[in-house]
């Protein structure tokens, strides 16, 4: 789970709800979207046939940097009571609520420069409209591609949302803006 006490002063600051967000301090950073989720019904060789609809929500993702180790841990949930579904009257009752959506922590980079892990986080739109649980990925710089005395190197990184089930997909899997991350591996700070 993050930092209550970081997670609530970096989320209440005028930024995290403009742009790509807000960094609170070098360690941590935080931000708050509008997500829309277009869905498309699939047939049985999972050709996307017809548009379903769309589901909408408010993401939050915070990250958090480690003053130890080359990563920065990067959590992610829908906020509370936020989703909204345009699916008709009667499926937004008893079938959109239950179309599964993924959230996955991911790289821009290359592998050798960067990694991320673990995999994506699969639930339901309606347990992810009530779950106070944050999804989270450590993002992993690797020390080889770094360059100087104290092995400074960059990555940038980004949280997805789509879906893929026998069902429905989604053709443009949504992603956050690309936050840059800056790891060094110096000895001499406290």
């Amino acid at each position: 789970m993050p930092y209550e006490d970081r997670l609530s002063a970096c989320l209440d600051g005028d930024a995290a709800d403009k742009g790509i967000g807000r960094v609170y301090n070098r360690f941590t950073y935080c931000a708050r979207w509008n997500l829309q989720v277009e869905y498309w019904e699939i047939d049985s060789k999972g050709v996307p046939v017809e548009k379903a609809r769309t589901a909408s929500a408010v993401w939050r993702v915070f990250g958090q940097g480690d003053a130890k180790d080359r990563r920065v841990r990067i959590f992610s949930q829908i906020e509370k009571d936020a989703v909204d579904y345009d699916w008709g009257p009667i499926d937004n009752i008893f079938v959109a609520p239950g179309v599964p959506l993924s959230l996955m922590g991911q790289c821009s980079q290359d592998s050798d420069v960067c990694g991320a892990g673990p995999g994506s986080y699969t639930l339901p739109w309606a347990t992810w409209d009530n779950n106070p649980i944050w999804a989270n990925w450590d993002i992993h710089n690797r020390e080889q591609n770094s360059e100087g005395r104290d092995k400074i190197s960059y990555n940038q990184w980004y949280v997805e949302a789509f879906t893929d089930n026998e069902e429905y997909t989604t053709l443009n899997r949504a992603e956050t803006p690309p936050r840059l991350m800056r790891c060094d591996s110096a000895t001499y700070f406290n």
